[in-house]
This record gives C-alpha cells, structure tokens and sequence, in this order.
C-alpha cells in the first residue's frame, strides 16, 4: 500500500512539474518597444500572435538594426540569444545580463551614457561600438573570453584596457581623441590592432606583443614610436613572415607615405597585403583644426 502511494505521489509530481514547464513557456512576453517587437517578430516570422516564452527561445540570431530602439525591454526571455545587432538605434544604456549564451553585440551608432559599462554576459567574445559618442568606456575586467572590441569612431581620449583580456585578438581604437596611450602586457594573442586616425604624439608599445601581425598607426601627429624588442623576432616555423605597421609621418612629424614594414613578428603566419587598412577601410587623410582636433562629423551624425 505505502509503494503504490509512493508511486502514485511521483506521478503526480511529475504531472504537476510538466505542467508548470509548459505553462510558463505558455506564458506571453511583452516586448513594449515597437521597434524591437517588430525586429523580433520578423525574425521568429510571427506578424501577429502573441509571442511566447518559447518563442523567444527559439531565437538565436536577431538584427534589430536601425528601427529606433530606444528600450531591451522583454528581451531578457530570449536566453539562446547568440548574436543580438542594435546599431543605429537610440540606446543609452544596455544590461541584459540573463542573455548568458550572447557571444556577438553590436551596439553601432547609439547614443550611450557617459556611466555605460561593458558587463555583458561573461562568454562575449565580440563587441562593437563604433560611433556612439563616447568620450570614455570601461570594459569589465570579467569579460575574459573577449577576441574583437571596435571603438572605432568615438571622442575617447582615456581607455583603461585591463591585462586579464588575454583572448583579444582584434582591437580597433581608431578615429578617436588619444594624445597618447599604452597598451597593457600579457595581450599575447593579440593580432591586428587598428589605431589610426587620433591625434598622437608618441606611441610606446609593451613586450609580450609578439602575436602582432598588423599595427595601423596612419594619420596622425607621431612624433616618435617604440616597438618592443620581441616584436623583431622572427619565427622560422612561419617562415619569418612579416606583418605590417603604418604610419604616415617621420620623426620629424613629416608626411612620409607609403606604409612601413612591420619587423618580423613571433606567430605570424603570413606577409599580409601591400594595401593599408585605411585604404581597405575607404578612408582619406583626417581633416583637423590647429589644435589637432578631428573635426569631421561624428557616426552619430552620418547614420541620422
């Protein structure tokens, strides 16, 4: 008698338990911004009915690129959320720390707070704010697991990267308002590192940078630039291939041209092309202001 009230006690249980599952994944989620209820609705290819629990965990990719976001609210029930694109909205601030498995965010364009924190989940391992009028930004120190960060295109003139980054591997700070600015150590996977376009004067780089197959330093103020001793260290494995490093002014502050030859990098695994990245990117020289203020709109701006 006592087994089968055993028995019959897990059943029920195990009913009841079932139906709590399907009842919240029943449950409907309001998404009150339009614009991101719309970007939603078009991918999950729902026009009309009401969108549930389990839809928005059907979602894993979503563009909600330039529809006037102003609010993620709702957003928090899309947790299988992958790749999640904003730019070209009107966001000022971004914190939806239940989206654990986001990898890629791109907040392009927005007009973020002056008190914005990169705390997004820990497993980001891309992260792009290009334009987005910021005069400063910190990174989480947690966000461990990050490869590429674009900042291109901001007023940022102070940027605190933290050591613990080890993973990043693409780092783009270009087109902002540095007058000087160091790189921690330790950035050993680091690869390409796009910094053109700020008005600097020297550049001192750190060892431990011996990853390093392109460094962009074109149009700016140079004056006097220090590569590590290990940055000259070629690696027979790959052959001592070379990467590239620009920068189109001699010690003298002069407009030298053509692109200079980056000394042999430890890990690289290939010359890479004669072509500049600014040239790549479509880019002219950068007008300025006698103080050596950029003095082009901002991205803000052009994307209006």
């Amino acid at each position: 008698m006592n087994g089968q009230m055993t028995g019959m006690f897990h059943v029920i249980r195990t009913l009841i338990l079932a139906g709590l599952v399907v009842s919240i994944e029943a449950q409907e989620v309001s998404i009150p911004d339009p614009g991101l209820n719309a970007a939603i609705r078009s991918a999950l290819h729902i026009p009309t009915a009401p969108l549930t629990a389990q839809d928005l965990l059907a979602l894993t990719n979503l563009d909600a690129s330039r529809r006037n976001v102003r609010s993620t609210v709702g957003l928090e029930a899309a947790r299988n959320l992958v790749s999640l694109g904003l730019a070209g909205n009107r966001l000022t601030n971004f914190s939806v720390p239940q989206l654990t498995n986001l990898l890629v965010l791109d907040l392009t364009g927005n007009p973020l707070s002056s008190s914005f924190v990169l705390s997004a989940p820990t497993n980001l391992t891309s992260f792009t704010a290009e334009g987005c009028g910021r005069t400063n930004l910190t990174v989480s120190a947690t966000l461990t697991g990050l490869t590429n960060l674009d900042l291109e295109g901001n007023n940022i003139s102070s940027f605190n990267l933290t050591s613990n980054l080890t993973s990043l591997v693409f780092l783009d700070l270009g087109f902002n308002s540095f007058t000087n600015f160091s790189l921690p150590g330790g950035l050993t996977n680091l690869s390409s590192f796009y910094f053109a376009g700020n008005p600097l004067t020297n550049v001192t780089f750190p060892v431990g940078l011996s990853g390093i197959t392109e460094l962009n330093l074109s149009q700016n103020l140079l004056t006097s630039l220090t590569l590590p001793a290990d940055s000259r260290q070629s690696n027979p494995a790959s052959g001592g291939s070379t990467g590239r490093w620009e920068s189109d002014r001699d010690a003298a502050g002069r407009d030298e041209g053509p692109d200079q030859a980056l000394p042999p990098a430890r890990g690289a695994r290939a010359a890479l092309p004669r072509t500049g990245a600014a040239a790549r990117r479509g880019r002219g020289r950068v007008p300025r202001d006698p103080a050596g203020r950029d003095t082009r709109p901002s991205r803000r701006e052009r994307l209006r």
